[in-house]
């Protein structure tokens, strides 16, 4: 009984980190993985109706980041080792715009996609929500992409 007294009252030592809290960088991680993601999946698979399920998005995600990021390889006994940089490294605001650009510049331009407008996204936001302002957003690019894929604005 004395010896479990004893255990119960030795003292325990509890490490603690502190890390730097930026909303700046966690906004725009939700940009990046809510509308931009949800934007380039809906325009790669011409999706005008319904919101892309969170497989396909996942798939698109990982698309984007290993061919900006790196990619990870898969050694001959099956095992696999990462080689991507991750998102969380990115500890500016600059780090992050500068990704974003190389988005633009090599998956929405060349492919004649549109990338949401983080402005307009983030007081849509404000107004209704982070989930109605991605609702809305979607909503808006799938109406431009009808119109865009239609056979009356192709001239046919």
């Amino acid at each position: 009984m004395q010896n479990e007294i004893a255990k119960a009252a030795e003292t325990r030592t509890v490490k603690v980190t502190y890390e730097m809290h930026n909303p700046d960088i966690d906004q725009q991680v939700k940009y990046f993985n809510g509308p931009v993601v949800e934007y380039f999946t809906i325009q790669s698979t011409d999706a005008t109706e319904n919101r892309p399920q969170s497989a396909q998005l996942k798939q698109y995600r990982e698309m984007i980041l290993n061919d900006i990021m790196g990619f990870d390889v898969e050694l001959p006994d099956g095992r696999i080792v990462r080689q991507r940089k991750s998102t969380a490294t990115f500890q500016s605001v600059q780090k992050w715009h500068t990704f974003l650009e190389e988005l633009r510049e090599t998956y929405f331009e060349p492919n004649g996609y549109e990338l949401p407008d983080s402005g307009e996204f983030w007081d849509l936001e404000r107004e209704h929500g982070y989930d109605r302002a991605q609702q809305i957003s979607i909503e808006t690019l799938q109406k431009k992409l009808r119109r865009k894929l239609s056979p009356q604005s192709t001239g046919e």
